[in-house]
């Protein structure tokens, strides 16, 4: 049903487009082309798109700590363009897959705003856990809004695989 490409620049106007979207930008930091290019340039960071059956781009990822020595990975980034169609849960599951099966990695941590239940309500769904709230950390127009971090760890992960 879905799968992961390595995004390339040439998909950088449509996720720009995607991030500055109305129903996406209250909840997702905008990133330059410049940004989107470090990016995939580096060593640190995995950078994404998610593809449908049709082969066709419907959301992208962004990992970082790809060398944090304690194996914790964070989920910097996930927009899924075409909501309401389970592309979210299932691009969670196969990024949990891609962490913990190929990455080999320990931990896999996001944040999201405590404003953001839609979220919040996916992420429980596929395993992940709260540990706790950044109080206020992100200061958005005179207002400070607060992120809650949610994590999942190799031993609570449970193998997914796509429907046929």
């Amino acid at each position: 049903m879905l799968h992961f490409e390595p995004t390339n620049p040439a998909d950088f106007p449509t996720l720009i487009e995607w991030e500055n979207n109305p129903e996406n930008k209250e909840f997702v930091f905008q990133y330059s082309i410049a940004k989107h290019q470090e990016v995939i340039d580096s060593k640190d960071q995995l950078h994404l798109k998610t593809i449908n059956n049709q082969g066709v781009m419907v959301g992208f990822i962004i990992l970082r700590g790809l060398l944090n020595p304690n194996q914790s990975v964070e989920l910097k980034r996930i927009l899924v363009h075409e909501k309401g169609k389970n592309y979210g849960k299932i691009t969670l599951k196969l990024l949990q897959n891609l962490v913990f099966n190929k990455l080999n990695k320990h931990r896999l941590w996001l944040d999201v705003f405590t404003d953001n239940p839609r979220a919040q309500h996916v992420y429980k769904s596929v395993g992940f856990v709260k540990e706790g709230i950044k109080r206020e950390c992100i200061k958005s127009g005179k207002n400070f809004r607060s992120l809650i971090i949610m994590s999942i760890l190799r031993q609570d992960f449970k193998p997914f695989k796509l429907p046929s």
